[in-house]
């Protein structure tokens, strides 16, 4: 048998990449069609109609997709859009299962016809100047991304994907991870081989947006506001709806509490409460800046309890007036007091008038005596008293049967290894 010859050229055309021919007529923007065009062999005349085929192998291999269409023939040149004689264009199922597609082309009739020639890969575009509105990347690969952009460049200000929005509304880039389920086992790993270096290691968490770095000194994620005022202008911004949830979770390598999960570099702000298993403040060694820190621990109570001390010296009578902020009675209740005598005993030390109009008065020390002072008032403001802590609280139903630290306690047999974050 004589192998016929067909010159044959693919583009596919998912979602309707506008980087077209004049001449080929604008495609759905739903819909997965892929432009070809070819040319048939001379002793083939003008067929009825063309075969148009899809295999997921070069050579063999059975047809996964098949249709029939009408074809005009301009010296021997056909263009079709396959996919294009269904709802929708092509099944998104051929994208899902099959990662290369080849195209076969042979005539209408017979139905066992053969393919003319070698079949032709399916290629993506190498150029859009632009997508049409709506334009989709469809897939279902395992492991593997949908899209994957890759900047080879070593200039220093290289970028593999840039997004940008010029509305008051929008977003540049939107991640949604919409999977209700458990997302991926933690026991799963790449198949053939560990997990690639874009994965950024959620298990059974779906993600909307995922930054990973590999370089020690790189970010995974950065965000920056260059707005130079505005009070609603933030550069890393996260939310939740659930009252259960965070909207931002920082977790450190492992979850150990010796490493660092959260790092910020200036001040900062928060509506609400922090609930920690330890809380300290860390400056330079005043003694040896450069080569030790100074760590001190917070005060606890079981209250929203502030503290307020100072000296004063007394009178002739061995008395003084303390006065406090003009706003500490409209702040606390159920005051506390302590004196300590400095320098001279003072015995008879005594609080001789409780607080009253924002002062109390000592009294019963030595003449013209030291004295250091100490109030304490619990907080009786209206997001405190909104806000009580619970000194004993039931955890929650998720966090029920997990423990914050693991190391002391061990897992129980039917929980977990650490509680879900």
């Amino acid at each position: 048998m004589i192998k016929k010859r067909l010159w044959l050229v693919g583009m596919f055309v998912l979602c309707a990449a506008l980087a077209v021919p004049a001449q080929v007529r604008p495609v759905q923007p739903t819909s997965r069609v892929i432009f070809f065009t070819g040319t048939v062999p001379s002793d083939l005349g003008t067929p009825a109609g063309l075969r148009l085929r899809l295999y997921p192998e070069a050579i063999g291999g059975a047809q996964v997709f098949e249709e029939i269409q009408p074809v005009t023939l301009s010296e021997a040149r056909f263009s079709v859009y396959i996919g294009d004689t269904m709802d929708g264009g092509l099944p998104a199922y051929l994208f899902a299962l099959y990662p290369s597609l080849w195209i076969g082309v042979a005539p209408g009739s017979p139905s066992d016809a053969e393919d003319f020639g070698a079949r032709v890969p399916i290629t993506t575009a190498g150029y859009a100047q632009t997508l049409v509105p709506g334009a989709q990347i469809i897939g279902a690969q395992f492991y593997t991304p949908i899209l994957h952009a890759i900047n080879t460049g070593n200039f220093g200000l290289d970028y593999a994907i840039v997004g940008q929005v010029t509305t008051s509304y929008g977003a540049a880039i939107s991640g949604l991870a919409s999977a209700p389920g458990a997302g991926r086992p933690s026991d799963l790993s790449a198949p053939g081989g560990p997990r690639p270096p874009w994965d950024c290691g959620t298990d059974g968490q779906p993600v909307g947006v995922c930054g990973v770095t590999t370089v020690p000194s790189g970010t995974g994620v950065f965000g920056r506001n260059s707005a130079a005022s505005g009070m609603a202008s933030y550069g890393l911004r996260g939310e939740t709806g659930s009252p259960s949830a965070a909207g931002v979770l920082a977790r450190s390598a492992d979850g150990a509490a010796t490493n660092v999960g959260l790092r910020v570099v200036g001040s900062g702000t928060a509506t609400g409460g922090f609930r920690m298993s330890m809380g300290a403040s860390q400056i330079d060694h005043p003694l040896d800046p450069a080569n030790k820190y100074l760590e001190h621990a917070f005060v606890g109570s079981p209250d929203m309890m502030n503290v307020y001390n100072g000296n004063i010296l007394l009178d002739a009578n061995g008395a003084a007036w303390v006065t406090l902020p003009e706003w500490f009675e409209t702040l606390h209740r159920d005051f506390r007091y302590q004196l300590t005598a400095v320098g001279t005993p003072g015995p008879t030390l005594h609080i001789a008038q409780e607080i009253a109009n924002d002062r109390f008065q000592i009294a019963g020390g030595p003449p013209g005596g030291k004295v250091s002072w100490q109030v304490t008032g619990i907080r009786k403001d209206p997001f405190a008293e909104k806000y009580r802590m619970a000194v004993e609280a039931e955890k929650p139903p998720h966090e029920k049967g997990h423990y914050r630290h693991t190391e002391f306690y061990g897992p129980p047999e039917s929980a977990p290894a650490r509680r879900p974050d």
